[in-house]
């Protein structure tokens, strides 16, 4: 399985940097960005360097970090390549984690996987939620969030029972426009499947 990033916004360069990093402590997945493809014939020694830099790096994991399958970023900026497909709560985990690392930079990015297995989706019942009311309300189930970021588009949020972020939307120039968002993503969810392309 494949999860590729679209970095949506500048700065692109430490957006990657932080997708890098955070690839370094995920010994399941190898990469490639945009960076990378400029060194496409990077050594050992190189390759230490490079990312030793956010964290000690093994000769073994430098060995299996940067993806040697040859497939190309297309419209993406970067690609996370699954050594095992990953199991819903550990990709939602890994959401998280690239969430928690762009939120400071202040970049938006969408999330494309291919090579995944078929999931049915239900979204009818999730409520939504506007993200300036109190974090700590408590909510049974899955929810959507409605919010606006510094660019002044809006955009929402599925999060989990437990607040994880599951998916994030494109961007609306309104506020009717992206609860439509919503209302179209509930409404062609209900028995969806999701479509290998890659087979």
């Amino acid at each position: 399985m494949i999860t590729y990033v679209k970095i949506i916004g500048p700065p692109l360069l430490k957006a990657l940097k932080a997708l890098e990093k955070i690839a370094v402590d995920q010994p399941e997945v190898c990469i490639m960005d945009t960076l990378l493809t400029y060194e496409p014939n990077r050594g050992m020694d190189d390759t230490m360097a490079y990312f030793g830099s956010f964290a000690p790096i093994s000769e073994e994991r430098c060995g299996t970090i940067i993806s040697k399958s040859g497939i190309g970023l297309g419209e993406y900026d970067f690609y996370y390549e699954w050594f095992k497909e990953p199991s819903n709560q550990e990709f939602v985990d890994f959401i998280e984690k690239i969430d928690e690392a762009l939120q400071p930079i202040g970049v938006n990015y969408s999330l494309t996987s291919k090579g995944a297995r078929r999931l049915k989706l239900d979204l009818s019942d999730v409520e939504i939620k506007e993200i300036e009311s109190d974090p700590d309300v408590s909510v049974s189930g899955g929810y959507f969030e409605v919010y606006r970021g510094k660019d002044g588009q809006w955009r929402f949020r599925l999060k989990a029972g437990n607040h994880r972020i599951i998916a994030v939307s494109e961007a609306y120039t309104s506020k009717a426009g992206c609860m439509n968002g919503i209302r179209s993503v509930k409404e062609n969810s209900k028995n969806s499947e999701i479509y290998d392309l890659t087979e």
